[in-house]
């Protein structure tokens, strides 16, 4: 005689789990997953969807390739293709190598006697250097003009003839010089004289200094930086790294970063990283980890922190909650564990996924890697020119302890195609930048799509034997509890008994609920009581970039920025400009609204759009509508064993699963 009904509970947590048996995590891990796919385990609790990504800026770099490098500094997104940088606030790409614009240096000088129709020029009271293939400027010049001969810094020939008025004020300007390489190109930020600067290496010549206004490659520096691959700055001194030697120059002085002088250090093996941490310098190599003892290039001493485990490829060192992380022959590991325990397996925070990750490792030619600080977690990508972006294929690490291995959860992420990435705080907000050879940088952890895509995320528990293995359960009803942040649209499906017998699975069930007219509290996807219409009388079509707003209920008191979304239909936009708003709360107008991605399909006169994010703050408005976050359905089915899968494809705000129960019965013991 079958039992009562009774309640299975499950609570979502654990994250993704391959290192033990199916039923051993059934019975002792029911809420991790044995896939766990653009889900991400929330330091909040359960498994969140993933935000998604959208271009930072609307245009491509110019060139091919990929994208060798990615900085933010200075307000603005640093990126390297080819043999140019480039910058961006986010509307437009503004090339910052060979040119007058960011030049190396410059110099000025009088005309000292006129000149007719020749090449030859005599000057005198000099400011600053004059060099060979430096542009000349000033009135008179006519077309473009370069000094092609420096005899002193007097006595000088131009590329063409010229004729000039005695006295005549010019200008030369050296241009701001090409990168080399082909490899990535690294930065390094620093701020030793009151100003911000970027060092900058590409692994081919000597390290480049930007100061936001001037480019220039650091030729005073000793021979031994030239092809340098890595760079920070350590003890006012900058250190670089070329294949297996570590060099730093002298210490900068509080009114100049000149460094001069080198003092060199040479590794067993070919350095991978360098990173300070807790007023240390690391020093990463394929099959060791070293640190940098003293205070000053005479003291400075190499101590080996271990010789038999490294981190095994370039850009996947992190610091993480108070530790460092790092890619090592045997999986991700944590500085501190591998210091304290050698090299035992016990070092290795990612062994509970050690199958997916050789996979992982094995399909990939090079790795990028970012922290997400506000949600503790660190993300590593894999990178192969024969990826698509759907198969491109990345690892979710949440750190839930402060420190040490145990407390990490893992997840999988598919759709996120990274060959050079970042993330850094920016003022108070964090900003997550990826790229690839597609030509366009992406900001992460932005709206709720792949660039316009739909994000397909996958949640399965283990097959949890519901209390014991051996007595079928028939199932009745699944309660799933959730915390959503808009429109929920997915499915969730029982299977039993590992899918023996595909013939006799339950159907999966739709649970979906609309957020329409609700507001949430400061959330990436809330809705702020602000809105305003689409304003052209024949519409946008699909793909648009630009549109004109009227009726907007926000004024230039308030203002919008650069960063700022707002939401069309489900589609979130990012403001690529701060738009020029007129007029008073109600009725104010804007002609010049940018952003990305482009519109999801053809928007007519009059459609109305939501503010999620104003001034870089997000929604804290509420609205009267209560969005669905309990699902209660049905079931069909019988088994010794079951498991839920989970799975939403769209462009929705993000979700996350708390935790769901069962209530089914007891059949007798046969």
């Amino acid at each position: 005689m079958a039992d009562s009904w009774q309640t299975f509970p499950l609570e979502f947590k654990g994250g993704l789990l391959k290192n033990i048996s199916p039923l051993q995590q059934g019975i002792n891990a029911p809420g991790s997953a044995t896939v766990l796919q653009n889900f991400e385990p929330s330091i909040e609790g359960g498994y969140r969807k993933i935000e998604g990504f959208s271009k930072a800026d609307s245009n491509a770099l110019s060139g091919s390739g990929n994208i060798r490098g990615i900085v933010r500094f200075g307000g603005a997104i640093i990126a390297a293709r080819g043999t140019h940088l480039y910058r961006s606030s986010g509307s437009g790409w503004t090339q910052l190598t060979d040119s007058t614009s960011f030049p190396a240096s410059t110099a000025t000088a009088k005309v000292n006697g006129a000149t007719s129709s020749t090449t030859t020029l005599v000057v005198d009271n000099n400011t600053g250097t004059i060099l060979v293939g430096m542009v000349v400027t000033g009135t008179g010049i006519s077309g473009t003009v370069t000094v092609q001969t420096v005899t002193d810094q007097n006595n000088l020939v131009l590329s063409s003839s010229q004729s000039l008025s005695n006295n005549v004020d010019l200008t030369f300007t050296e241009k701001s010089p090409t990168i080399g390489g082909s490899g990535k190109v690294r930065f390094a930020e620093y701020n030793f004289t009151g100003t911000d600067k970027l060092f900058i290496v590409d692994g081919n010549g000597k390290p480049y200094i930007f100061t936001g206004t001037s480019l220039a490659q650091q030729t005073s520096l000793a021979s031994d930086f030239a092809g340098a691959d890595f760079v920070t700055v350590h003890l006012e001194r900058l250190f670089v790294a070329i294949g297996t030697t570590i060099i730093c120059s002298g210490a900068a002085s509080a009114s100049s970063d000149n460094f001069s002088g080198s003092t060199s250090f040479e590794f067993d093996g070919t350095i991978t990283d360098i990173i300070t941490f807790r007023e240390q310098l690391i020093i990463f190599s394929q099959n060791g980890i070293k640190k940098l003892t003293g205070k000053t290039n005479s003291d400075f001493a190499i101590l080996p922190i271990t010789d038999d485990v490294g981190a095994i490829a370039p850009d996947t060192v992190q610091e993480v909650g108070g530790d460092v992380m790092f890619l090592a022959a045997d999986g991700l590991r944590l500085l501190g564990a591998t210091e304290r325990i050698g090299d035992f397996s016990l070092a290795v925070v990612s062994k509970s996924i050690q199958p997916e990750f050789s996979k992982f490792t094995a399909n990939s030619t090079s790795f990028s890697s970012v922290t997400i600080r506000e949600k503790s977690q660190y993300r590593i990508f894999g990178y192969n020119a024969g990826f698509t972006d759907d198969s491109a294929l990345g690892i979710i690490g949440t750190q839930f302890a402060s420190q040490g291995g145990e407390g990490m959860a893992w997840a999988e992420t598919r759709g996120i195609n990274s060959f050079s990435a970042t993330s850094s705080y920016d003022s108070e907000t964090e900003f997550i930048y990826f790229a690839n050879d597609d030509g366009y940088v992406y900001r992460l952890e932005s709206g709720n799509s792949f660039d316009g895509g739909d994000i397909s995320a996958t949640y399965q528990s283990p097959f949890f034997p519901v209390n014991d293995p051996r007595i079928r359960k028939t199932f009745y009803k699944l309660i799933l509890y959730t915390e959503p942040s808009g429109s929920v649209d997915a499915e969730v499906s029982l299977k039993l008994d590992f899918e023996k017998d595909l013939d006799f699975q339950p159907s999966s069930i739709t649970f979906s609920s609309s957020a329409e007219g609700t507001f949430f509290y400061n959330d990436s996807s809330s809705l702020f009581a602000q809105t305003g219409l689409v304003n052209n009388g024949s519409g946008y079509s699909a793909s648009a970039t630009s549109i004109a707003v009227d009726n907007l209920t926000i004024t230039s008191a308030s203002g919008l920025t650069i960063g700022d979304t707002f939401i069309i239909g489900t589609t979130t936009h990012t403001l690529t400009n701060a738009p020029t708003i007129s007029g008073s709360a109600g009725s104010a107008s804007s002609s010049d609204f940018s952003f990305t991605p482009g519109l999801a399909a053809t928007t007519a006169d009059n459609t109305q759009l939501f503010f999620t994010k104003i001034n870089g703050v997000g929604a804290t408005s509420y609205g009267s509508a209560n969005t669905q976050s309990q699902f209660e359905s049905q079931l069909i089915g019988s088994g010794f064993t079951a498991a839920l899968r989970i799975t939403s494809e769209d462009k929705n705000p993000a979700f996350s699963l708390d935790s769901a129960t069962l209530e089914y019965t007891t059949n007798e013991r046969r």
